[in-house]
C-alpha cells in the first residue's frame, strides 16, 4: 500500500539555513583593567571605580547619583605586565569646582599641563606614560565635592572615541558579536530596567550590569556585525520588553539579533543555576498548579530544565511581540541553549516539554545553541607537558568530537524540532593550573593554526549555523585561566588562532558530513541519545516500547546533498498487530504506517511509503510509536523520486 502524501518542507518551516561562507562570530571578553583586548579609548570605562585616594585597591569612596565621587579619590586605570603600545601621552580632562591636585599611584608617568577653565570648570592635563609601564592607578585630592565627568583616553585618541582602532579592526572578521561577558551576565544582579548601567555609568567594568546596550549595540552597528544579547536571568518582562524595544529602534533594520536566557542556567558554577532550580522548586511546590509538573513530573532537576526552556520560549513571545510577527521571523533569533555534554537531560527534556505544552518549538524558537570545546582530556593533570604533548591531546578532542554521540544527539534533537545548531561558544579550553607554559607555546605554535581549521571543519560537517569563539580579542596566557583568547596581544594579529579563523572564514563553507546521507537507508541503531558507547553496533535492532525514558520515538541526524524528492518507508518488526508509527522530517509531519506483524523482534517487513520533498541540508528525522506497543527497528529507507 502507498500514501502517497507530499510533504513541502518549504512549506512547514523545514529550511536549510543555508550560508554562502562559514559563520563565524565571537564573544567578548568581560571588560576589566586588566584587559588585554583594550576596547575602550577612554580608560575610565574599564576602570574598577573609585576607591581611597592614596590606596585606590582597598575599598570605596562616597558617589553622588551618577556614579561620580563626592570627595577626593583613587583609581585604578590599568593593569598591563608585558602588554604592548601602553606608552605615551594620556589626555586628562573633567570638571571639577578647582584644579585638584593630580598624582600617580604606585605607576610610572608624568603629570603636566594642568590647568582649568574657569568660565565651563573643565580640568584637563597630560600624563606621559613609558612604555614599559605595566600598572596604572591615579589619585585626585583637594576636589572640593569631587569630579564629574572624568576621562584618561589613550594616546592619539580624541575625546569623542569610543571604541580603540586595533579593537575595530580586529573585529572585521566577525558577523556576530556575543555580549555575554561585556554585559556582566554571570550572577547579574539586576531585576529591572532602571537597575542597567546606562551609557552615562563612570566605569561600565566596575557595574555589575556591565557595558550598556546602548553601546553594544552601537558597536554592532559600527561593524555590520548580528547582535548576540543575554538576558538577565532575574530580569522581569517588562525589562524584557524594554530590551526588545531598544534593539528594534537602534540596531540597524539590516542586522540580526540572537536573543539567550542568561547564560549556562544548569552551570552551578554561576548563581543563575542555583537560583533557577530554587526558582523551579518553589513554582512546583508551591500551592498554585505549575506546568512545570506537567504529565505528573517530580523530578527537581527536571523542573530546573523545564523553567530554562519555557522561560527561552516566554521571552522569546516577548521580542516578537515588539518586533510583530515578521519582524521577529526576519530579524530574532530566540536560542534554547543546552549543556554539550548532557543533552538527554537539559535539551531533551527541555524541548520535549515545549512541544507538549506548547506545541512546535519552532514558532517561537530559532536554534539549539552548545558549546563544543575541545580540550586536554586526562593530559590537564600532568605538569610536566610539552608543547607537542598539549597539541597531541587537543588534537585527540577535536578528532573525538567527531564520534562522541553527544555532539550527534545536539544536531538531530535541534534539526527534529526544526531548529538551527548554533554555538554560543568555542574554542581551545587549557583552563587549569599544571603545565601554562606548554599551553601558552602550543598556543603560538603554527600548528594550532591547523588544528583550529580542522576543529571548525568537525562543526561545521553537522550545521551551517553560526559559531562563536570565545573569545574575541586578546587575553593573558600566562595563568592558569587558559588561552582563550584568539591573541595574547592585540599587537600580534598573526596569532595561529586569528589565522585559523581567518582561514575558515575566507574559505568556501565547509561540508557537511555528519548523519546518515540519504537516498539510502538510515540504521536505526544509530538513534539520538544512545550513549556514548558503540554496543549499539553490536544490535540487530533498535527496539523500543511506548514508555521507553526517552519518549516513545527514536530521532535520527540525516543529511541530502541536494533538494529532493524521496519515498520514505520503515523496516520494522511487532508482535502486535495494533503497532503504527508516525513520521517526521523536522517539524514537517509525514503521516502515520501500520507495522506488520511479524511475529518476532528480529522478522521486519517494510511499512507503506509516505513521500516528502527535502532541500539540501541537515534535518531530524523522527520515528514515533502511535500505539502502547513495543516496535523493532531495522531501518528507514529513502528512496528517489524520478
Amino acid at each position: 500500500m502507498w500514501l502517497r502524501r507530499l510533504v513541502l518542507c518549504a512549506s512547514l518551516g523545514l529550511s536549510s539555513f543555508g550560508a554562502s561562507q562559514n559563520n563565524l562570530g565571537a564573544g567578548l571578553e568581560g571588560i576589566a583593567d586588566w584587559s588585554r583586548t583594550s576596547a575602550f579609548a577612554d580608560l575610565v570605562k574599564q576602570s574598577r571605580g573609585f576607591g581611597p585616594a592614596d590606596a585606590p585597591w582597598s575599598g570605596t569612596v562616597p558617589v553622588d547619583a551618577r556614579g561620580w565621587p563626592t570627595g577626593d579619590f583613587g583609581i585604578i586605570l590599568g593593569s598591563w605586565p608585558g602588554m604592548q603600545n601602553v606608552g605615551g601621552t594620556y589626555k586628562i580632562s573633567f570638571n571639577c569646582a578647582t584644579t585638584p591636585a593630580i598624582a600617580t599611584v604606585a605607576s610610572p608617568g608624568t603629570l603636566s599641563n594642568v590647568s582649568r577653565n574657569a568660565s565651563t570648570g573643565m580640568v584637563t592635563a597630560d600624563l606621559v606614560y613609558p612604555a614599559s609601564g605595566d600598572q596604572l592607578m591615579l589619585k585626585f585630592t583637594g576636589t572640593q565635592g569631587g569630579v564629574r565627568d572624568l576621562k584618561i583616553m589613550r594616546p592619539g585618541y580624541p575625546e569623542s572615541a569610543v571604541f580603540t582602532t586595533p579593537f575595530l579592526d580586529h573585529l572585521t572578521r566577525f558577523k556576530t558579536l556575543r555580549f555575554m561577558d561585556w554585559t556582566q551576565t554571570n550572577g547579574n544582579p539586576v531585576k529591572t530596567w532602571a537597575e542597567r548601567s546606562t551609557p552615562q555609568t563612570p566605569s561600565y567594568a566596575a557595574n555589575p550590569s556591565g557595558v550598556p546596550w546602548e553601546v553594544a549595540i552601537d558597536l554592532c552597528n559600527l561593524k555590520s556585525a548580528n547582535a548576540w544579547v543575554n538576558v538577565p536571568h532575574m530580569a522581569d518582562d517588562a525589562y524584557v520588553a524594554s530590551l526588545a524595544r531598544l534593539v528594534k529602534k537602534k540596531l540597524r533594520p539590516d542586522l540580526k539579533v540572537y536573543v539567550e536566557y542568561s547564560n549556562e542556567v544548569w552551570n552551578w558554577g554561576f548563581a543563575q543555576a542555583g537560583w533557577n532550580l530554587d526558582q523551579a522548586k518553589l513554582e512546583a511546590n508551591g500551592a498554585k498548579a505549575s506546568n512545570l509538573r506537567y504529565g505528573g513530573e517530580t523530578n527537581e532537576g527536571v523542573w530546573a530544565a523545564r523553567r530554562i526552556a519555557r522561560r527561552a520560549k516566554q521571552i522569546s513571545d516577548i521580542f516578537k511581540a515588539e518586533f510583530g510577527a515578521t519582524g521577529w521571523r526576519t530579524r530574532v533569533r530566540t536560542v534554547l541553549a543546552c549543556q554539550v555534554a548532557w543533552p538527554g537531560h537539559w535539551l531533551h527534556e527541555g524541548l520535549k516539554f515545549l512541544n507538549a505544552v506548547y506545541g512546535t518549538p519552532s514558532n517561537y524558537l530559532s536554534a539549539v545553541a552548545v558549546a563544543p570545546y575541545f580540550n586536554l582530556g586526562e593530559a590537564n593533570n600532568n605538569n610536566a607537558l610539552t608543547v607537542d604533548d598539549v597539541l597531541s591531546a587537543l588534537t585527540a578532542s577535536v578528532n573525538s568530537l567527531k564520534t562522541e554521540t553527544w555532539m550527534e544527539d545536539c544536531a538531530t534533537l535541534a534539526r527534529v524540532h526544526g531548529l538551527q545548531l548554533v554555538a554560543y561558544e568555542g574554542g581551545p579550553d587549557t583552563f587549569g593550573p599544571n603545565s601554562i607554559t606548554a599551553k601558552r607555546d602550543a598556543s603560538l605554535d603554527a600548528r594550532m593554526r591547523t588544528l583550529s581549521v580542522d576543529y571548525l571543519k568537525v562543526w561545521f560537517g553537522y550545521t551551517d549555523g553560526l559559531f562563536n569563539w570565545f573569545v574575541g580579542g586578546a587575553t593573558d596566557w600566562n595563568t592558569q585561566y587558559g588561552t582563550w583568547g584568539l591573541t595574547n596581544d592585540m599587537a600580534n594579529q598573526t596569532a595561529p588562532k586569528i589565522l585559523a579563523v581567518d582561514d575558515a572564514r575566507q574559505a568556501a563553507p565547509y561540508p557537511l558530513n555528519q548523519g546518515q546521507a540519504v537516498p539510502g537507508n538510515v540504521d536505526a541503531r544509530k538513534f539520538a541519545l544512545r550513549g556514548n558507547n558503540t554496543d549499539y553496533l553490536t544490535w540487530e535492532n533498535a527496539q523500543f516500547w511506548w514508555n521507553d525514558w526517552r519518549g516513545r520515538y527514536r530521532d535520527y541526524l540525516i543529511r541530502t546533498s541536494a533538494e529532493t524528492t524521496f519515498d520514505v518507508d520503515v523496516y520494522a518488526g511487532a508482535t502486535d498487530g495494533s503497532t503504527r508509527l508516525k513520521l517526521w522530517v523536522g517539524s514537517a509531519y509525514l503521516g502515520s504506517v501500520p507495522v506488520t506483524n511479524t511475529g518476532s523482534w528480529t522478522s521486519y517487513a517494510y511499512t507503506p511509503k509516505l513521500r516528502i520533498r527535502l532541500p539540501k541540508g541537515m534535518h531530524g528525522l523522527r520515528v514515533l510509536l502511535e500505539s502502547n506497543t513495543g516496535v523493532s527497528l531495522k531501518q528507514v529507507r529513502f528512496t528517489t523520486v524520478p
